[in-house]
């Protein structure tokens, strides 16, 4: 099989080389759809992942309203609180 690469490849696969990370151009083309097969098998769990959480927060019951002027007021009051008993 005859592969042609775009130059941004050919530099990247020589750079890769260079590094010391691969003996040759072709261990890096070689290696590119294992790599490829990984990234998209991390991009599916990520994807399932977040269609968990979202459904977790679909689960998790209806919206409730809140006042962030309580919630800063009584954040404050724990605040004092903590500094009052040295904490």
């Amino acid at each position: 099989m005859k592969i042609v690469l775009a130059t941004q490849f050919e530099e990247m696969a020589r750079a890769k080389v260079v590094s010391g990370l691969y003996s040759s151009a072709s261990q890096v083309i070689h290696n590119a759809p294992r790599t490829m097969h990984e990234h998209h098998q991390v991009q599916i769990a990520k994807l399932a992942e977040l269609r968990q959480d979202i459904q977790d927060g679909l689960d998790s019951g209806p919206a409730v309203d809140w006042n962030p002027d309580e919630i800063k007021l009584s954040g404050r009051a724990m605040r004092a609180a903590k500094v009052e008993n040295g904490a």
